[in-house]
This record gives C-alpha cells, sequence and structure tokens, in this order.
C-alpha cells in the first residue's frame, strides 16, 4: 500500500509519433532487436534533452547556468499548486477543437499570489496537455510573457515551475526562460499532461534522467495526493 491515495501520471510517453517542439528531429525509435543468443530484446532509442517531458536547467539558456545534475534530489519532489489557466478569456486560442490559455500574463498569476508564497512548484494549466496526447503541436503553443515570468522569480520559495506547453517562452522567444533563470536555483519541467485531474496541491514527483553536465533530461513525472 502506497503513502498516497491517488497517483497520476504527467508524463507523455516516448515514440516515434510524440509531438516535438518545431523545427527538432523527432524521436529515433527502432523496435526492440533480439539477441538471440542471449534471449534479450533490446529496443534502440534516439532524443534530445528536450523530448517529450522534460527539464530545462539554467544551463540550457545561460552559458554559466548550473547545470541539471548540479540540483540536489530534493529539488524533485515538491509541494504542488496548481493554478488552473483554463477558465480565463483573456489570451485563449484554439486547434483541434481545443481551447487552452496561450499568453499567460502577470495579471493571470497575481490573484493567487498567497497561494504561490505556500508552494515549492508552481504548475501551470492551460489546457494544452490535450493536443500533445493527440500529437499535435504548434507555434501557438501556451507561453510566458517576460513580465510574468519576472514576477514568477522573485518566488524564492519556488524552485519549480511546470506547465502542459512545449516550452514556457513563444515561439523563438527567450524572455520568459532568461526571467526565471535570472535565479539559479529554479528548474522548469515541459510538455506536461493529464494536469485536468489533479486537484489544486498535490505531491509532485518529477525525475529527471541523470546526464552529466546536462541542459535538461527526459523525465517521469507523477502527481500524487491523498
Amino acid at each position: 500500500m502506497g503513502v498516497w491515495k491517488n497517483i497520476v501520471d504527467l508524463s507523455l510517453p516516448l515514440s516515434r509519433t510524440t509531438p516535438v517542439y518545431p523545427g527538432d528531429p523527432a524521436i529515433d525509435l527502432k523496435e526492440a532487436k533480439t539477441i538471440e543468443k542471449d534471449r534479450v530484446n533490446i529496443l534502440s532509442l534516439k532524443i534530445s534533452t528536450h523530448h517529450g517531458t522534460h527539464f530545462d536547467a539554467p544551463f540550457h539558456q545561460l552559458g554559466d547556468g548550473r547545470t541539471l545534475d548540479s540540483f540536489p534530489p530534493e529539488y524533485f519532489v515538491n509541494k504542488a499548486l496548481k493554478i488552473d489557466l483554463t477558465k480565463t478569456k483573456e489570451g485563449m486560442a484554439k486547434k483541434a477543437g481545443i481551447k487552452y490559455k496561450q499568453v499567460i500574463t502577470e495579471k493571470d498569476l497575481m490573484p493567487h499570489d498567497p497561494h504561490i508564497r505556500r508552494a515549492e512548484a508552481l504548475v501551470l494549466y492551460t489546457g494544452y496537455g490535450r493536443l500533445l496526447q493527440e500529437g499535435l503541436i504548434d507555434t501557438d503553443f501556451p507561453y510566458l510573457t517576460g513580465e510574468a515570468a519576472n514576477y514568477v522569480h522573485y518566488f524564492d520559495n519556488l524552485r519549480l515551475i511546470g506547465i502542459d506547453s512545449p516550452t514556457i517562452d513563444a515561439y523563438h522567444e527567450k524572455a520568459a526562460h532568461h526571467g526565471l533563470f535570472a535565479r539559479p536555483d529554479v528548474l522548469v519541467v515541459e510538455t506536461m499532461v493529464n494536469l485536468e485531474v489533479v486537484p489544486e496541491w498535490f505531491t509532485l514527483l518529477a525525475l529527471p534522467l541523470l546526464i552529466d553536465h546536462s541542459d535538461g533530461a527526459p523525465a517521469r513525472v507523477l502527481a500524487a495526493w491523498d
């Protein structure tokens, strides 16, 4: 019997059809090769550090930023607050019949200030995760404005920011990453899914692959609550 009554996987499975950031190479996954003499199957998988549900470390955007492997294990288990942005009208977009919050502003986050101060991880639920699960990514995905990122980075209790978008930045922009990574002790988790079933407060278990001197890494991300 586990510690929690509810555990939900927030990870997007890695496969040949997993959607990737526009312009990035697709995942290269080859069928399991059976080695007859050993009677084992081995799957060949070629991925980047930013395929699927993954971490961004400061080194991803800053040449002198911290690498992911430099963060201690406690950074990957956090008391998380989910902010549901799917009910807000401003900055909404629609694709394949699915509505999502595209532009996340400081104004969207400020009403949650007292709750943000009690969290270790802030998870932004925009609704885009359903598109990711259907294998879709376009360049109109949700993102934080630079002002919103600057607002968030002042909460020194936060050590992780998560979102159900392939990136926290607008397409080919860096303002949000630079705003958050102005603090060297913060991490970002992108391409999360299944946030619609997660309560406002939960325990976030986000475990990246341990890769030497890495700018990021694919991760298995779980939500757990009683």
